[in-house]
């Protein structure tokens, strides 16, 4: 394994050299979606598998609620149904990256509530029994078998940042939200990122390991990682996003309601 972790990290360390450390990360003659996009071109896209598309846009659900506009959104490029105007089915969606060039506090508020927009989107459960969005292993006859706690489909949101300030003084902030239930825990951020200065806020288990999509949620920690912070964000990445299992609409009822209102006229 640890031929792994070395060869990752002589994957990352000169990315971050040429891309966190050159100041080239955000260009600050351009609005904050085309902002978005260059960060998700030349740091986002060079971690993932192909097969996570990234998009400027806006994730919507069943009743028309939809996330905050021009959202870096992380989705199913395989799976996901084509449709215009940069919206997203929320059922494709794994993730929201919200990137700043300086996250002070009042931006740091924007960037939980953009966060937080997307966490409160609904959207049926999916298990284990989902193999791929559109593919659904039955169980005893049931085409979507439930298991008791057993969701696999939870949003996942990132805030990146070149700079930042204090992260203790940021915790306070997000902690302050949650004490005036202005930010509820559960629409909180898996992990803050600051990539100059080398530290995330990320939440951990109780044994102060670090929290994925499989594990428990206790609390959030400080890690300083230096020059391993994107060996660090490239593995968070990839074991969350792996671990979430998608379950697409249901485009056969979509399909009797065509059928149904054609027969009515």
């Amino acid at each position: 394994m640890m031929r792994l972790l070395d060869e990752i990290r002589a994957y990352t360390r000169p990315l971050y050299q040429q891309v966190v450390r050159s100041g080239h990360l955000f260009q600050p003659h351009l609005d904050h979606a085309a902002q978005r996009w260059h960060f998700a071109e030349h740091l986002l896209r060079p971690l993932l598998p192909r097969r996570f598309g990234m998009r400027i846009g806006q994730a919507f659900a069943s009743h028309e609620a939809c996330s905050a506009p021009n959202s870096l959104l992380i989705y199913d490029e395989w799976y996901c149904i084509p449709l215009a105007d940069s919206l997203i089915p929320c059922e494709y969606v794994y993730a929201i990256c919200e990137a700043q060039p300086k996250l002070d506090a009042a931006q740091f508020s924007q960037a939980l509530e953009r966060v937080a927009a997307l966490k409160k989107l609904p959207r049926a459960r999916a298990t284990a029994h989902d193999i791929t969005p559109t593919q659904h292993l039955a169980v005893f006859g049931a085409r979507y078998a439930q298991l008791p706690n057993d969701t696999l489909n939870p949003y996942l949101g990132y805030i990146f940042a070149q700079t930042a300030d204090d992260p203790r003084a940021l915790h306070r902030v997000m902690r302050e939200m949650f004490e005036q239930r202005e930010l509820l825990p559960e629409h909180s951020p898996d992990a803050i990122i600051c990539l100059s200065a080398g530290w995330v806020i990320t939440r951990q288990t109780f044994s102060g390991n670090v929290s994925v999509p499989r594990s428990s949620f206790s609390r959030f920690g400080l890690l300083q990682l230096g020059e391993d912070v994107l060996t660090w964000v490239y593995l968070l990445l990839n074991v969350s996003l792996s671990q979430i299992h998608l379950r697409g609409p249901d485009l056969l009822r979509l399909l009797e309601d065509v059928v149904a209102e054609a027969r009515r006229h």
